[in-house]
Formats: structure tokens, C-alpha cells, sequence
């Protein structure tokens, strides 16, 4: 589906993103930008919020990983002449308990291997695609100090338990191939031709 804009804001941001370059994206950022659920809707907020200046935070990695997943249009959103898509696509996820959000994850690619335990060294329970699972925060296994991976993973947890639906299967996901719909997560807005940055935010 080609979405009039979209393609050339997304290649703009990965350039921006690869330079780590604060000033180009600031430029793409909406006057009301948001960093955080109840903060301030401000450039100059979301600018000390995540360090967008600093080449050496978090954010870029995070922001790198979000654009990679892809983004799918916001469904609730409604205006002439205007759109928001969402980064990545799992944030659009639609259930019917709005609690369970904080308990979700979604199987980000094919033939996704749930482990046994958490490394490569257990072997693979079963193999899922783009399915939605049941995330055991209390017995996931947190990134060790120093983990380079620390900051691209856009979670603490470097290994997550977790469940299929109705509890029939329970193992380990890395978190490359797995993201929750709370998870940073990136928007994007149309009116008229211009695209703006309006959110980046976590939680809920």
C-alpha cells in the first residue's frame, strides 16, 4: 500500500538515525512532540528526555529498531486530510483487555524458535510466526551489565518467558524476534503533504 510521503520520511529517518544526527530530526519534530504520558508536549522537553543530542543514547539504537520492525496507520485516528502511523506495527495490536497489554508479546518473524531455556544452547520447543504470546515478566531473564545488545533491545529483559495462548506451551524468546505493544515506540503524522514526528514514547 503506498501512503503518499511515507516511504521518503521513513528513508529520512533512517539516514538520520544512522548519523545520529539531533539537529536534522529536531527539524522533524511537531511543535506539541511527545516524550512521555504526562509530560510536557514540547520540543525542548522531548529533546532533554531522550537525549536526542547525545550520540551516544539509548534512544537511537531504540529508534533504529522501532523503524526496522515497520509501522502499520494508528486505526483510531481521524481527521481530514491527515494520518498517524505507529512504529512498529505491534503497538496497533488490538485486544480486547487493555490490561493484558503490559502482559503481551508479539512474535516478530517466521518460523521464531521457542526455547526450552534461556540461550541458544536449549533446544527449540516449538516455532512460531507473528504470534501473540503471554509475557512472564517476573521469570524472564534480564540483560547482564554491559551488554552491548543492552540498548538496541529496547527492553531490560534479554531472554522472555512466555506462553501460548491458553497456556499450552511454555518456553524462552530472544529479544530480537519478539516486541510488546507498550515498548518504546514511534509516531508519525500526515497533514497535507508534511510528516511530522509527534510522539516517541513507552509505557502506557
Amino acid at each position: 500500500m503506498s501512503v503518499s510521503g511515507l516511504e521518503a520520511i521513513e528513508k529520512t529517518l533512517v539516514r538520520i538515525v544512522g548519523a545520529r544526527d539531533g539537529a536534522s530530526l529536531r527539524a522533524l519534530l511537531s511543535p506539541t512532540v511527545v516524550s512521555s504520558f504526562g509530560g510536557d508536549p514540547w520540543v525542548a522537553e522531548f529533546a532533554r528526555e531522550w537525549a536526542i543530542d547525545d550520540p551516544r543514547a539509548e534512544f537511537w539504537s531504540c529508534l533504529r529498531r522501532v523503524l526496522r520492525l515497520g509501522g502499520a496507520r494508528e486505526s483510531g485516528f481521524a481527521g481530514s486530510g491527515s494520518e498517524t502511523w505507529v512504529y512498529p506495527y505491534v503497538a496497533t495490536l488490538d485486544l480486547a483487555d487493555p490490561e493484558r497489554f503490559f502482559d503481551v508479546l508479539v512474535v516478530t518473524g517466521a518460523r521464531v524458535r521457542i526455547r526450552s531455556g534461556p540461550s541458544t544452547s536449549h533446544p527449540a520447543i516449538v516455532w512460531l510466526q507473528h504470534a501473540v504470546l503471554t509475557w512472564k515478566r517476573d521469570l524472564s531473564i534480564p540483560f547482564g551489565l554491559g551488554s552491548a545488545a543492552r540498548a538496541e533491545a529496547c527492553t531490560e529483559f534479554e531472554w522472555a518467558r512466555v506462553e501460548t495462548p491458553g497456556g499450552g506451551t511454555s518456553g524462552y524468546v530472544n529479544w530480537q524476534y519478539a516486541y510488546g505493544p507498550v515498548g518504546p515506540r514511534l509516531y508519525l503524522q500526515r497533514v497535507g503533504d508534511r510528516w511530522t514526528i509527534t510522539a516517541f514514547v513507552s509505557g502506557d
